[in-house]
């Protein structure tokens, strides 16, 4: 019976030989993971280096923005809205004669939301700024997709998944988020996956009478890093020579005076240690806009609809239009 053979196991590969070896394998497996990074390049689907056209929302809702909020927000738009996903189906392109993108995004709190800010206050570009305020933004803090807190913008756009979905997506590889489908100045149409709640939001559901048993009694929490961070982003405005507007999302009117009305009062008072005489915030949680809070067409599943969105957006137009010239 023949004995085995393993001289290959046994025999001696010149060093030299072996680290090339690995090298060429390393370069190989680097090559084939990151395959998108001269697509990426060349289609440049944040308008990081040298693309001037529209970009859609093509990936990571956060982390596009971020990335878009470098160069192509700036330069197309004069203004940025900005909240969580209350104010981020908002389409601003309703807004006429204003060029505003849509830097809100699904979930964001006062940490992400100053940090997706930043770049585009830091272009010196921005004329105006408009917030979406509710206890949602302050009710925690730190990052929620923790690649937003160390990721530099060449990383996120060539070696990041978000940009290899992007480049997949841009080369139509793969079909586009409906929600995503029109989103050239930021536009998150969510409300194609948000059935409306017929039985709670009726004309008749958003006017009847309430009870004093009903009206919860905890108040409202914020976190005071979140604040921190609410005061920073409003703060980088004013030394840029953004004009800073700000309002308190108009929750329907049983949901604001069964869960909110008792800790509003301080709520408000505490968020608007942030903001300057100069800036131009307002509550539309009052009698005055029950013309969009008693309305049952206003409302989907608790995100206002785009009946609603443009109600409110009107709005925000009328403000803007007092304040800054056309």
């Amino acid at each position: 019976m023949r004995r085995p053979n393993f001289s290959i196991l046994t025999s001696r590969i010149p060093p030299r030989r072996f680290v090339l070896t690995l090298v060429l394998l390393a370069v190989a497996a680097f090559c084939v993971v990151n395959a998108h990074i001269p697509f990426s390049l060349a289609l440049d689907p944040f308008a990081l280096w040298h693309g001037d056209g529209p970009r859609l929302v093509l990936a990571n809702e956060r982390m596009n923005k971020y990335l878009l909020a470098h160069r192509y927000v700036p330069r197309n738009f004069d203004g940025v809205l900005i909240g969580p996903s209350l104010s981020a189906n908002f389409d601003t392109r309703k807004i006429a004669a204003r060029r505003i993108y849509n830097l809100s995004v699904n979930g964001g709190n006062a940490t992400e939301l100053r940090h997706i800010f930043t770049p585009a206050a830091a272009s010196g570009r921005l004329k105006y700024m408009i917030i979406s305020l509710d206890p949602y933004i302050l009710a925690s803090q730190g990052f929620k997709d923790s690649t937003l807190n160390w990721v530099r913008p060449w990383e996120a756009a060539l070696l990041s998944m978000p940009s290899r979905w992007a480049v997949v997506r841009a080369l139509h590889l793969r079909p586009m988020e409906d929600i995503f489908e029109d989103s050239p100045a930021g536009w998150n149409n969510f409300d194609l996956r948000k059935p409306r709640d017929l039985s709670r939001f009726n004309d008749a559901a958003l006017n009847r009478p309430i009870s004093p048993d009903e009206i919860g009694r905890v108040p409202i929490s914020v976190m005071p890093g979140a604040m921190q961070d609410l005061k920073a982003m409003v703060a980088l405005a004013h030394a840029k020579g953004i004009k800073v507007f700000a309002y308190y999302f108009p929750y329907d009117a049983i949901k604001f005076e069964i869960e909110l009305s008792h800790g509003w009062h301080d709520f408000r008072a505490t968020v608007e240690t942030a903001f300057g005489p100069g800036d131009v915030v307002w509550d539309m949680n009052t009698s005055t806009y029950d013309y969009i809070r008693r309305r049952g067409e206003s409302y989907t599943d608790g995100h206002l609809s785009q009946s609603g969105t443009a109600l409110v957006l009107a709005d925000i137009q009328r403000r803007l239009d007092a304040q800054l010239p056309q």
